[in-house]
């Protein structure tokens, strides 16, 4: 899906915009299969929508002097990442990878976007580390959906 909102013969340009496109998301669906954690960019793609929910639920509150908002785009999902699991994949393989997640592991096809994320997650507070748990405690709080599951789409 990402191809459909990243230019794929301009990635660099069309990422500038990303924020902007997560920022706007209450919740994100993810899509998947035993290589999702894997892959960095997804895992980044995570990092950056909880940290935009968290800064936009900072705002308000300072906005609001502290008191709870009740009007349009005061209410946020209360689990902002859902898991659609795909490939076969079923909820009991989807928490082994969770918990056995490292965020140092993953990897990019092209090896320059590795190594600027990775220098980018390392200048965020609690680096790699920080960067991986924070990850891991959203996927594995997440509402997690199988195809055909009421609510997750069907085949």
């Amino acid at each position: 899906i990402d191809c459909l909102s990243i230019d794929q013969a301009r990635v660099d340009a069309s990422l500038a915009a990303l924020p902007v496109w997560l920022a706007e998301c209450e919740s994100l669906l993810v899509l998947a299969g035993p290589s999702y954690l894997s892959r960095l960019w997804c895992l980044v793609e995570i990092f950056v929508h909880l940290e935009l929910l968290e800064a936009a639920s900072n705002a308000s509150f300072a906005a609001t002097g502290g008191a709870s908002g009740s009007g349009s785009g005061s209410a946020r999902a209360t689990r902002p990442v859902q898991v659609l699991l795909i490939d076969g994949w079923g909820p009991e393989d989807w928490q082994r990878a969770v918990q056995g997640f490292n965020a140092a592991d993953a990897a990019c096809s092209n090896p320059e976007d590795r190594a600027l994320l990775l220098t980018i997650i390392d200048s965020h507070p609690g680096g790699i580390a920080g960067f991986g748990a924070r990850v891991r405690d959203a996927l594995a709080h997440g509402e997690v959906l199988t195809r055909g599951q009421e609510g997750a789409p069907a085949k």
